[in-house]
């Protein structure tokens, strides 16, 4: 008796296409991280890197040794040839289908780790927790939390903008701040005409869900307080447009990914300041400045370092692997270079819904041409050994 009827021919060719169908659905389970090893996650996070599919294909394996260990060991291999690249062939179509169109070429590897100062009255380096324990989860300088725990920089946060504070800074980060006094944007602008770094964070609608009842000293302005300082600089930030207000994926022309909540652009103006040249890109959304000596990067949106937004799972917040968008490089890289010269290699990722579907079903389309032509070879090759036993 040969191998049974069901894993015969076409038989087996119907296997490959169902279980390599499985392995692409398993991508879009939810993230887990078995042994350390990402997998799924694709719709949680929108990356595509094709080792997400390990735990679905050694499971596919396993169901196919199961089916097949009846089989001679010629034809075992040979199908399991067949399951294994077509696994591969239709991840890999999968990704680059789903991915097409994203920019990811020109950008450095890594950045050197520098002391960063941060302005802000986001709930950045402490939490809401009422509790005694969830004050103390994050450090004095906020490694307990996610924002600063997945930075390749080290953050300090800055109560006062003043010479002697800024001075041991590399570079300075300002999100949503409260109300700086006249000699603190004194003292900013002048750091920064002597060559220093900043990246701001300027949101003119902020939606960062928030505990604090209004009037609390804790609670972050709900729009942005740097007017005089971006009047200055030859920037206004403008009011949200009607039907922008909710959560929006937004993929930038650098191939990098920023999940965004109301957000706004700037428009030019007649700087007031000497030495202040600012280009705008990304339809406004992003400001680049160069003050003097210095550079600065402006984005028009605030809400996008609220790890809800960014971080998938909040168990890893360390992990890139668990990041929904690219705002932790990207900061991170603006803070290096806040001309934006200096940016990190953005992960595969997904480009829109539709592309996703389209990969979907492509990559299906070769899973079954793929097993097609296994039938044939698989006839064409051990039948012609039959013709030439007899």
């Amino acid at each position: 008796m040969g191998p049974w009827p069901m894993l015969r021919d076409w038989g087996m060719a119907a296997w490959s296409v169902f279980l390599t169908t499985a392995v692409l659905m398993g991508g879009l389970l939810p993230l887990s991280m078995p042994l350390g090893i990402a997998t799924g996650g694709i719709i949680d996070t929108g990356q595509l890197e094709p080792q997400r599919w390990w735990l679905a294909a050694a499971a596919a394996i396993c169901v196919y040794t199961a089916l097949s260990w009846r089989m001679g060991g010629s034809r075992w291999l040979y199908w399991l040839s067949v399951l294994l690249l077509g696994l591969a062939g239709t991840i890999l179509i999968f990704c680059c289908q789903a991915s097409s169109g994203q920019n990811r070429s020109g950008y450095i590897g890594g950045i050197a780790r520098q002391k960063v100062g941060v302005v802000s009255a986001l709930p950045i380096f402490w939490s809401e927790n009422k509790t005694i324990a969830g004050h103390l989860q994050a450090g004095p300088d906020g490694s307990g939390m996610p924002l600063p725990a997945a930075s390749r920089h080290e953050w300090k946060p800055v109560d006062h903008v003043d010479a002697q504070a800024l001075q041991s800074l590399s570079a300075l980060l300002l999100a949503q701040p409260r109300l700086l006094q006249p000699d603190e944007l004194v003292a900013l602008d002048t750091w920064v005409r002597a060559g220093g770094k900043a990246v701001v964070l300027a949101d003119p609608m902020l939606v960062w869900p928030t505990a604090l009842p209004l009037g609390d000293a804790r609670r972050a302005p709900a729009t942005s307080l740097l007017d005089p300082l971006l009047t200055h600089w030859g920037l206004r930030l403008e009011p949200v447009r009607v039907g922008q207000e909710s959560v929006s994926r937004r993929m930038l022309k650098s191939g990098h990914v920023l999940m965004t909540a109301a957000a706004s652009r700037f428009s030019l103006l007649p700087a007031t300041a000497e030495a202040v040249k600012c280009m705008l890109s990304e339809g406004g959304f992003v400001a680049t400045c160069q003050v003097g000596s210095g550079h600065v990067q402006l984005v028009a949106d605030a809400d996008m370092i609220d790890d809800r937004l960014w971080l998938a799972d909040a168990r890893w917040p360390g992990r890139s692997e668990a990041m929904a968008s690219d705002v932790v490089m990207l900061v991170d890289g603006w803070l290096a270079d806040p001309s934006g010269q200096t940016l990190l290699v953005p992960p595969r990722r997904v480009v829109s819904d539709a592309a996703l579907v389209t990969a979907m079903r492509h990559a299906i389309l070769a899973a079954i041409l793929w097993a097609g032509l296994g039938a044939f070879g698989y006839r064409l090759i051990f039948q012609s050994r039959r013709g030439e036993k007899c």
